[in-house]
């Protein structure tokens, strides 16, 4: 693990500190100023979220063996994931056949008694 750097907060409810600027690689994303600006800390999130200049280095500089790990993660719970919905929509088709056989019958019962009655 690394070192802990321990910051106030800004705004409490949010998690939000002082930041002087955003490096990524060592580069500055010159979104902050000579003011500096707030960003928001919480490790109880799996969302990134930022400017949107540091959102498209993010992106270029992620590793392809990372995409292509999240790529095929995405595949295989897919192929987990399709027969289970298959066997769902083919369950959901049968009850709907069923019920609307049960209604037909239901309305032409009372023509076809009066027809042998007749």
């Amino acid at each position: 693990m690394g070192e802990h750097t321990w910051l106030p907060v800004t705004r409490e409810g949010y998690w939000q500190v002082a930041m002087d600027d955003l490096l990524i690689g060592g580069t500055s994303m010159g979104e902050c100023g000579a003011k500096g600006c707030a960003a928001i800390v919480d490790t109880g999130t799996s969302l990134l979220a930022g400017p949107s200049k540091a959102g498209r280095v993010m992106r270029t500089n992620t590793p392809p063996s990372l995409n292509l790990f999240l790529l095929l993660l995405f595949h295989f719970l897919l192929l987990l994931i399709l027969p289970l919905l298959l066997l769902l929509l083919f369950l959901f088709l049968l009850i709907l056949i069923l019920v609307l056989s049960r209604l037909l019958l239901l309305l032409l019962l009372p023509l076809l008694l009066l027809g042998a009655s007749s």
